[in-house]
């Protein structure tokens, strides 16, 4: 699950701080979003990058104590995205609409799709501590036991353990096991974040950190702030920690994580598997040189495509110039060659490298020597084009007097034509 950084914000604390003396305060409704931020989240004012509105369905208060309920269907949500930020907004005395808990997961973020999981929803619940300003947040695809619900059974067989928890050295120290034994589901805040190789012990014991998935713990398993569910395994001095970041990609999803046309550096955000497609740049048209005497059409770049497993926090070079395209070492393609002029030839088609790999169409050739028209730009064939969904079938368009054009239509699947070849020049042009 996501692992927020939550606070109360400035105009959430002066609205509840109201409310807390007697004044109105009604909570509107709770926000998801996938903007990035590390700042404080106190003071932030409104979400950065919203996707969702949830509609609050109930609240409580007792005391000092506020929760508020929210539920999250599956079929709700259009397009996948990285859970990585949560709001609630509150309505004042007054009426004004205030951001007045915020919070973001940062790279501890679910990545959620309408096809996620295998509970049709997800319910929400965040209790917020009034006097204290300080907020705590369980959040789960199946129904975890709330606040009240641990408070009610705790000591009885079979409740969830609410655990201390703090750090010596590389050591995160659990504390208030109480004698429970067996397969304990317990929860606790985080009051330092987990690096690469640190170890647990539980009541003085030491215990062998395990994830649901087999992998080894990474580094920021879980941040300072965070309420983070576990589940121990007294008898084997085991503690289960769900896999940090919460759901990975499903192999079958098809989401566009970033496109990049120019030198950068991608850092994977979750662990899973990704398909990693490169093109090479589209040769130029030729020119027209004199009367009947067009240009030729510049060749496609090379494409190649892999689906590798990547780790979260692995860091690739990706370059993007005009004679080639590559991401790390995994994948290449090369630039298709420029048209000739009216006595010259079509552009060739680059080459791909690493995965399934194609070379580029070539340029189109004239059907005479003379010829006003300039030829087509190169493209790619529509079984390429079937298996790479960024592959058009569609080269620039070559000039009739007048400039060649550059590619214009789209792939199949909505992308630009990158790599296509741009058409010749034509008659005087």
């Amino acid at each position: 699950m996501s692992q927020f950084r939550l606070a109360v914000t400035a105009a959430g604390k002066e609205a509840l701080a109201a409310s807390a003396a007697g004044g109105a305060l009604r909570f509107v409704r709770m926000e998801l979003g996938d903007g990035a931020y590390s700042g404080d989240p106190a003071g932030v004012e409104e979400m950065i990058s919203p996707k969702m509105q949830l509609d609050i369905v109930k609240t409580a208060r007792e005391g000092n104590r506020v929760s508020v309920h929210a539920s999250l269907p599956y079929s709700s949500i259009e397009e996948p995205f990285f859970w990585r930020e949560l709001g609630i907004v509150a309505e004042d005395a007054s009426g004004n609409e205030v951001l007045a808990v915020y919070g973001n997961a940062g790279d501890k973020a679910d990545y959620l799709s309408a096809q996620d999981g295998v509970a049709e929803e997800r319910e929400i619940v965040l209790r917020i501590l009034v006097e204290e300003n300080a907020v705590v947040t369980e959040l789960s695809g199946v129904l975890f036991a709330t606040v009240s619900q641990l408070e009610a059974h705790a000591g009885s067989a079979g409740h969830v353990c609410a655990l201390s928890h703090q750090k010596s050295g590389t050591v995160h120290q659990l504390t208030g096991l109480a004698g429970v034994s067996g397969t304990v589901p317990a929860v606790f805040t985080a009051a330092a974040s987990y690096a690469s190789g640190d170890t647990v012990t539980v009541d003085g014991e030491s215990y062998t950190i395990q994830l649901s998935n087999g992998e080894t713990a990474e580094e920021n398993l879980f941040v300072a702030g965070a309420a983070v569910p576990i589940v121990l395994d007294t008898a084997g001095k085991k503690v289960n920690f769900k896999p940090a970041g919460g759901v990975k990609l499903p192999a079958e999803t098809l989401a566009i994580v970033k496109i990049f046309t120019a030198n950068d550096t991608f850092t994977v955000p979750q662990t899973g598997n990704y398909r990693i497609t490169v093109i090479g740049p589209g040769g130029k048209g030729g020119y027209a040189q004199s009367a009947n005497k067009s240009g030729f059409g510049g060749g496609a770049g090379g494409a190649a495509q892999i689906i590798q497993k990547l780790s979260r926090g692995e860091s690739f070079p990706v370059t993007v110039n005009e004679s080639n395209s590559s991401f790390g070492s995994l994948v290449s393609a090369t630039a298709g060659k420029s048209g000739g002029k009216w006595d010259e030839a079509p552009g060739t088609g680059g080459t791909g490298s690493g995965g399934t790999s194609y070379q580029g169409g070539s340029g189109k050739s004239k059907s005479s020597e003379i010829q006003t028209q300039g030829t087509d730009g190169g493209c790619y064939t529509s079984e390429q084009a079937a298996v790479m969904a960024a592959l058009s079938e569609t080269g620039g368009k070559g000039g009739d007097q007048e400039d060649g054009k550059i590619p214009c239509t789209v792939s199949k699947a909505g992308f630009a034509p990158f790599g296509c070849g741009g058409g010749g020049g034509g008659y005087q042009y």
